[in-house]
């Protein structure tokens, strides 16, 4: 869609790797221009796609992305917009 920025990638348990998704993670990506967040869950491969509208994401700003989980420790990652490379991997760690 033109205007937005896709950012999509995966979520997994740390202690195994990709082959362990975390299925219902929440991600939640706070706008680096303005009050706004948006978040999604990953599904049950652990994949997430959020649609970021560029009025509030400009590629080269830095942004935090939030990932929470049950029985997972809290996830905070400083990620910089690239319209190239949109995918982010993002391991959290059990309790």
């Amino acid at each position: 869609e033109p205007g937005t920025i896709e950012m999509h990638g995966l979520v997994y348990d740390a202690s195994v790797g990709p082959s362990l998704p975390v299925q219902g993670a929440n991600v939640r990506v706070p706008a680096c221009n303005g009050p706004r967040a948006y978040m999604v869950q990953t599904f049950a491969t652990g994949r997430y796609t959020v649609t970021l509208p560029t009025p509030y994401f400009m590629p080269g700003c830095t942004i935090y992305v939030f990932v929470t989980a049950s029985g997972y420790v809290l996830l905070r990652l400083a990620v910089r917009l690239m319209v190239k490379y949109p995918d982010r991997r993002m391991t959290i760690f059990s309790l």
